[in-house]
């Protein structure tokens, strides 16, 4: 798992929450336009540095460790067995041989199956937390918005020039550490 993978996640935020604040904006005809006024938050950054996103990060990055120690755990066996087998060739008889080999190359394949769903289980695990992350710090900036009268909150990434008094990233940050201090995966 990349931890580029938020900026894609930022854009979706960025178009859910549009959605969800503009949704209650009340829609008035013939009325004078509402001044926009914008708050702008660095989705990556939270993720970064959040309570949440560190949580995640140092159990992924553990729980892939032994993933991987498993991984060369297995492929030794199978080499080492492989090994053996070459040398009973001379001993086994040739449809003994291939039998033996036959069996050891599907123990590999069923082992390499097993492996490669573990590590589906846990990029899938860790998307969920990061998902779980995600929409805590949407309910929190919603209510950011409508407390500070924001029309229009955006992400950093979104946008190329911005003046920084509209951040709010550093109090959606400690909201979200206050709300959301850990994570486990699953």
């Amino acid at each position: 798992m990349k931890w580029s993978i938020f900026a894609c996640k930022s854009a979706v935020f960025a178009a859910l929450l549009a959605l969800s604040i503009g949704a209650e904006a009340p829609v008035l005809a013939q009325q004078e336009p509402t001044p926009i006024v914008v708050g702008v938050v660095d989705v990556d950054q939270i993720m970064r540095d959040s309570k949440a996103g560190k949580s995640i990060r140092t159990q992924f990055d553990q729980q892939k460790d032994a993933f991987e120690a498993e991984v060369v755990k297995q492929r030794k066996a199978y080499a080492d067995a492989k090994q053996k087998l070459l040398g009973q060739r001379d001993t086994l008889p040739e449809d003994q041989l291939k039998k033996k080999a036959e069996d050891l190359n599907k123990q590999a394949d069923e082992t390499e199956k097993a492996l490669g769903q573990r590590q589906r289980k846990l990029e899938v695990s860790a998307n969920k937390a990061q998902n779980q992350v995600l929409q805590t710090m949407a309910q929190i900036v919603r209510e950011m918005a409508k407390a500070r009268g924001l029309s229009l909150v955006v992400t950093k990434d979104s946008t190329v020039v911005y003046d920084a008094s509209y951040e709010i990233t550093s109090e959606v940050l400690k909201k979200l550490d206050a709300k959301l201090p850990t994570i486990k995966l699953q």
